[in-house]
């Protein structure tokens, strides 16, 4: 049996046609796109950026190209505070610590949960005359479950509007993560919002790839310095191949969404099913939920143990957010959520993409009954 792979939320295989992209692209186009004799990397730069403009439905202009979406979540935080030093910021309990942890150098609030669900009362109540900044994930990394971005959107309108009948000239911008958003609608327009992250390896592209949609009316302060690529915000040679693949995930990713959300789903549901005769509990199964991740509590086991035995079993998942792994914290995502210490230590992240099979999914249900 070859190894089974279920932890697509962490990074994605590949595609080929992505990998031929790229390929294509240093052999090339390997000049630096800034020098004057390099006309046509220049216009691949040009071609690609115009590219995901497409994919997103905004302007060329708009798109910021990052080294994958930690570095984009920085950006947009870091960009809008540094211009606000008394200013406030809100962001869900859900979010990926590259958002968390930035964000804990400012004035920060979190938006609570009620039931299982981001608490949109609590969020209005939260948000001040200093608030700024609002950053809300659209698909929790370690859950799957799906936050009410549009919602909170119209509510930020609201708020706007009463700020100018009242003379606030504050600004308050909102912000998502999609990195785990590749089966919904991504377009800003329909989310409502004024940046969005969006990373490369969770499509079946390149590692360090991704970039930062943010609309033209919003204006970030620049962190890193240099030769001022990116409008300023991410100077340094473009390397123009990770966005070549980056550019071909996106497209990929966008043209077979619908289908892949049917087929996933449908994984999910048996998958789940099968766990639950086994006696696990899935993770917030009582809310709307990405059909590419399930994580269950398999109470009583140690999650790491049990991971290195579906390993001895070429059976490869995770234990929740890959970043937690290094520094042995708990996820603060499932303590908000109120789940034990106990509960949190044995969970196991299922998560599954384009080459998921059925079959290997029932390989990895029959491991799991002889382990437990």
């Amino acid at each position: 049996m070859s190894n089974i792979y279920l932890d697509y939320a962490a990074t994605a295989p590949v595609r080929e046609d992505v990998a031929q992209e790229m390929r294509a692209v240093l052999t090339s186009y390997w000049r630096n796109p800034s020098a004057l004799y390099a006309s046509g990397e220049s216009a691949k730069l040009a071609q690609y950026r115009q590219q995901i403009a497409e994919q997103l439905q905004v302007r060329p202009q708009e798109i910021i190209f990052t080294a994958g979406a930690t570095e984009a979540n920085n950006l947009i935080i870091n960009g809008v505070m540094k211009q606000y030093p008394e200013g406030n910021l809100l962001i869900s309990c859900l979010e990926h610590d590259s958002i968390l942890l930035t964000a804990q150098q400012y004035s920060c609030q979190i938006i609570p949960v009620k039931d299982s669900k981001l608490d949109l009362n609590s969020f209005s109540g939260q948000v001040d005359d200093k608030t700024v900044l609002v950053s809300c994930i659209l698909v929790s990394n370690e859950t799957g479950a799906i936050l009410p971005v549009r919602e909170l959107a119209k509510l930020v309108q609201k708020i706007r509007a009463k700020r100018r009948r009242l003379g606030n000239t504050t600004p308050l911008y909102l912000h998502t993560d999609v990195a785990q958003g590749q089966y919904l609608n991504i377009m800003p327009q329909t989310l409502g919002v004024d940046a969005l992250t969006i990373n490369s390896s969770k499509l079946g592209g390149p590692k360090q790839a991704g970039c930062l949609y943010i609309n033209s009316k919003l204006k970030l302060a620049s962190s890193l310095f240099g030769g001022g690529q990116e409008r300023g915000l991410r100077p340094g040679t473009e390397a123009l191949h990770q966005i070549a693949g980056f550019t071909s995930a996106l497209i990929s990713a966008q043209s077979s969404k619908q289908t892949e959300f049917a087929r996933l789903k449908h994984l999910q549901q048996n998958f789940e099913t099968n766990l639950l005769e086994l006696g696990a509990k899935i993770v917030q199964a009582e809310v709307e939920r990405s059909p590419h991740i399930s994580m269950a509590i398999f109470l009583g086991n140690d999650n790491e143990s049990l991971a290195y035995k579906l390993l001895a079993k070429q059976i490869e998942v995770g234990t929740g957010s890959a970043c937690h792994a290094t520094n042995g914290q708990l996820s603060h995502s499932l303590e908000s959520l109120g789940y034990s210490r106990s509960e949190i230590r044995a969970c196991i992240r299922f998560s599954y993409g384009y080459q998921t099979t059925q079959q290997e999914l029932d390989e990895t249900v029959s491991a799991l009954k002889e382990l437990l």
